[in-house]
């Protein structure tokens, strides 16, 4: 019963004029971007109407939606994310891409398994996938029990990763900057490994970083400190062109046979524990390589990572010795030497 293919002429619902009425209030107050929760239960004809009306308003007006594809409960019989996309939202939720890193941890994905994921997502998803390793209704990375319970340093691989791997935005969810465990009891969610879902609670690390309204970091620990510095470094790589224009090359699956990638003793093929992709921006631009330890324990030495025809002709230009800097992860500069350019 509104405005749709089958029924163009249908009178605007009630409900559509209330909520462009509650989104006009919000945009006379200043607010100039939305993020929608669980956009897929709502046609994708109303996205389309509501968002216009939005941007006529404020023609830079952001939307953001918070969807899901495999949800039964979606109304729109294609693919939700492309529908959204092509009703005007800026960005949709890379869910599946955060899942799969998930159970890289949790068992029984292998970092391959990303490839995967990838591929089956609409070729417009990687110019506007919103990233993240947290938000308020997934479990903390320094959760007890979660991530395979390595603590607040399995952020720096798990965001090495998702944050690099498509153009659009990134997420860092209030106190994953400080490693926020979520571990007191809190309001409606119990002790669930987050910062609530349906309240607001307490954040005691984070407290930490505000100190007394100083916000100096006074009271963080010495990893705290280190890891809010990674975040710092990893946000400013983001903006980068190779990030933030540049192509996406993934290199696991020129590695499946390659026993330098990784391989611990035992296991039949490489790629279960490290990824690695290249962003290749506009000729004359640095290229980067991203190379991502997911194991909680190995530390890979020796690694040899093999290239694909596609990621030897986008760095042929470059020769065959390349001095690598590392942007992210504060090692010294080494030498990198390039077979069969």
């Amino acid at each position: 019963e509104f405005p749709c293919a089958e029924r163009p002429d249908a009178p605007l619902p009630d409900t559509w004029l209330k909520m462009d009425a509650v989104l006009a209030h919000w945009q006379a107050l200043g607010v100039d971007g939305f993020r929608c929760d669980m956009a897929h239960m709502v046609p994708v004809e109303f996205w389309t109407w509501a968002v216009a009306r939005v941007r006529n308003r404020d023609a830079g007006a952001l939307f953001i939606a918070e969807a899901y594809d495999n949800d039964p409960m979606k109304v729109h019989q294609g693919n939700v994310l492309a529908a959204l996309l092509g009703a005007g939202f800026d960005a949709v939720y890379d869910d599946p891409s955060y899942k799969t890193l998930k159970r890289i941890h949790d068992g029984p994905a292998w970092a391959n398994d990303l490839d995967g994921t990838l591929a089956a997502q609409p070729p417009e998803f990687f110019t506007r996938a919103l990233c993240y390793a947290e938000n308020h209704d997934e479990v903390r990375l320094a959760a007890r029990g979660e991530w395979g319970g390595i603590g607040m340093e399995v952020g720096r691989a798990v965001t090495g990763v998702l944050f690099g791997i498509s153009r659009g935005p990134v997420l860092l969810y209030s106190g994953q900057e400080v490693g926020e465990p979520a571990e007191c009891v809190t309001g409606h969610g119990g002790g669930n490994g987050r910062t609530t879902i349906f309240d607001y609670w307490c954040m005691p690390e984070f407290a930490k970083w505000v100190n007394g309204h100083r916000y100096d970091s006074g009271r963080l620990s010495p990893q705290q400190r280190s890891l809010r510095e990674f975040y710092v470094r990893l946000l400013a790589t983001c903006g980068a062109p190779a990030f933030r224009d540049g192509a996406f090359l993934p290199l696991n699956g020129a590695n499946i046979f390659n026993p330098e990638f990784g391989r611990i003793e035992g296991e039949p093929a490489s790629g279960h524990w490290l990824y690695a992709y290249l962003r290749i921006p506009a000729p004359k631009l640095a290229p980067f390589l991203v190379l991502v330890n997911l194991h909680r324990d190995i530390a890979f030495q020796n690694v040899r990572i093999a290239l694909t025809d596609e990621a030897r002709g986008a760095l042929a230009s470059l020769g065959e010795s390349l001095l690598m800097q590392d942007r992210v992860g504060g090692l010294a500069p080494i030498r990198c030497i390039i077979r069969g350019v």
